[in-house]
């Protein structure tokens, strides 16, 4: 039994590999295309609602910053064999004015376009996956196969419904710990239960940017919750996390750690699992109170529910 456990997992994180890699050939060839992520998601069978997560935990960049940095890599290759003027370039690399594509071509290369092929420098941006512009992409797939050797603590769990009340969060999900200080206040107010902390993730940090996240700090909560009209006005969203078995992993130490957490999560413990996640938010379950321990001994619950 643990023998076909075992090739089971294995399959599994050779199908991930196999679907990231399709994943980038499809940008790689689409690149003046717009990006359509969801598409990309669909056609490589991933979940469109965590794509670009488990994407970047893969990769090292989202889709979006792959296929911006390759086009400017490519249009820095242009400049070198000066296949076209610099306005052209521009414009092949998607940019609607030449001073737009200036500023971000010397914020890549440290120099103007105008004097890039004089200077007969490297196209190659600095990247945490080894894919260039005309590289060799066996350079990735050798990168998305090296495992690393830890392997957070997880577990898959059948939880029944389990419900919430929270306040809304706008931005980066690292600074929802703002919004959960607005939130406790703001149970007391309106006499709401409290529990256990949680943070829902509603949008996917990999597709949408950063400063147009939306996620909930919540607390638990052991019934159902009618919000009064003073709560709703005080933007209070209450809910329900669906029955079902859910892939949890353990998180140990600084809540500022937590984005690397998560990629850990999904690059080494989702193929792991042998599982897929469905199309619900992921959320953070906070186990102790971070003004109570010291942050070493923090503790943090990331969970997917499953199909």
């Amino acid at each position: 039994m643990q023998g076909n456990t075992e090739t089971v997992r294995t399959q599994t994180r050779d199908e991930y590999i196999t679907s990231i890699q399709r994943a980038v050939e499809r940008i790689c060839e689409n690149l003046d295309s717009p990006l359509d992520i969801q598409r990309v998601a669909s056609e490589v069978g991933f979940s469109r609602f965590h794509f670009g997560r488990i994407f970047h935990a893969f990769v090292g960049e989202t889709p979006a910053q792959l296929a911006i940095r390759l086009k400017m890599e490519r249009a820095a290759d242009m400049l070198l064999g000066r296949k076209a003027s610099v306005t052209e370039v521009a414009f092949e690399a998607g940019y609607e004015s030449l001073e737009g594509f200036s500023r971000a071509f010397r914020s890549a290369y440290g120099m103007p376009p105008s004097e890039f092929a004089d200077q007969r420098a490297d196209p190659r941006i600095d990247s945490p996956n080894g894919l260039h512009w005309h590289g060799d992409r066996a350079t990735l797939i050798g990168l998305l196969s090296r495992r690393e050797a830890y392997i957070m603590e997880h577990r898959v769990e059948h939880y029944p419904a389990r419900y919430y009340v929270g306040i809304r969060h706008s931005g980066a999900y690292n600074t929802i710990g703002g919004t959960f200080g607005k939130l406790f206040p703001l149970l007391g107010k309106n006499q709401l239960p409290f529990g256990m902390g949680v943070a829902r993730f509603l949008d996917d940090p990999g597709a949408v940017a950063e400063d147009q996240l939306r996620s909930e700090a919540c607390v638990m909560t052991a019934e159902p919750v009618r919000l009064s009209a003073e709560a709703e006005a005080d933007g209070f969203v209450a809910g329900v996390f669906p029955e079902g078995d859910y892939l949890v992993a353990l998180h140990k130490g600084a809540y500022s750690e937590l984005g690397k957490a998560w990629d850990r999560f999904c690059r080494d413990v989702l193929p792991e699992s042998g599982r897929e996640v469905s199309d619900q938010p992921s959320f953070e379950v906070y186990l102790n109170d971070c003004s109570q321990v010291k942050e070493e001994e923090l503790r943090t619950e990331m969970c997917f529910l499953l199909k």
